[in-house]
């Protein structure tokens, strides 16, 4: 990974419009997009071990060319949103994992179908696409960053890195994160979180839709975690807290990840009570997992080949 070529494709960034955006993939066409074989590694019962790349080659924040020419206001489009992933030094593997959650964290489009993605402005209301609430913890003091990580896509992409890894973030290495300052990793799962104990109440309901399904529902989604754990082995909910919100999702993480990349990019319904009670969570929670890697996976490719 690293820096190279990233900068010089930022120069030309802007939002796309409707005739410049590309049409996205169909979840029901992903043998088209070659990723049968990929894909075919999501069960039903496993969840895979995080990848261990929740790494940034920027110690104090990414050079102000690899982040100026992003769009600070309006809608951004997911291809926008992959390249500003890039920008901000993130793994370039991890695209599909950000984008993803991206989906479930920043607040919708404004204009759709124009634009299918998330609004920089009420986005940043609070803390921007990813929503890095401990942000001004991570940027140097009087970088022109803590003025723009809350509508910057590039910056906001940069302070994920600290957030989920404590040995990144200075500073922070007692904090709660994905990876813990004591080269601990949280729970693989919510049922072993559970298990584990901590401040996570709040999962209990989520697990328990997780055994209803029969579907074993893990704790991660690439290097993003929900129930994060401290420097001493002490869980809490959460970091990435879609799912845990009664009431609002209809979905346990990390599904509720899955439906949002769906219903922002497709413009479907899923997150939605009556949408739930009508499929058989067994066979849809995966199906949404499936297509929402595949979606991803269509920005975050093109992300990565205007970078090389």
């Amino acid at each position: 990974y690293g820096s190279g070529g990233v900068s010089e494709l930022l120069e030309s960034v802007s939002v796309p419009d409707a005739e410049a955006f590309a049409p996205v993939p169909d979840g029901g066409s992903i043998e088209a997009l070659g990723v049968l074989e990929e894909l075919s590694s999501i069960t039903r019962n496993a969840c895979p071990e995080p990848p261990y790349t929740a790494t940034n080659p920027y110690q104090e924040g990414p050079p102000r060319k690899a982040y100026e020419n992003f769009p600070t206001t309006g809608d951004v489009g997911f291809d926008v949103i992959a390249e500003a992933w890039l920008a901000g030094g993130g793994r370039p593997e991890q695209c599909e994992s950000a984008i993803i959650i991206a989906s479930g964290e920043c607040a919708p489009s404004q204009s759709e179908p124009t634009v299918m993605g998330c609004n920089i402005d009420q986005s940043g209301q609070t803390s921007g696409i990813w929503q890095v609430d401990s942000a001004k913890t991570a940027i140097p003091p009087g970088s022109p960053m803590l003025d723009l990580y809350r509508t910057n896509p590039a910056v906001n992409a940069w302070v994920v890195t600290p957030l989920l890894n404590k040995t990144f973030a200075v500073g922070q290495k007692y904090d709660l994160g994905c990876y813990t300052g004591s080269g601990r990793t949280a729970p693989l799962t919510l049922a072993a979180a559970i298990e584990q104990g901590g401040a996570i109440g709040e999962i209990t309901a989520e697990q328990a839709m997780c055994e209803q399904a029969g579907l074993e529902c893990c704790n991660f989604i690439g290097d993003f975690c929900h129930v994060q754990q401290g420097y001493s082995q002490n869980n809490g909910c959460c970091l990435f807290a879609g799912g845990k919100n009664r009431g609002k999702d209809w979905l346990p993480f990390p599904y509720f990840y899955y439906a949002k990349m769906i219903e922002l990019a497709k413009g479907e319904k899923i997150n939605d009570p009556q949408v739930q009670e009508q499929v058989n969570p067994a066979e849809a929670w995966p199906d949404y997992e499936a297509r929402a890697k595949a979606i991803a996976k269509h920005f975050c490719d093109g992300a990565r080949a205007k970078a090389q």
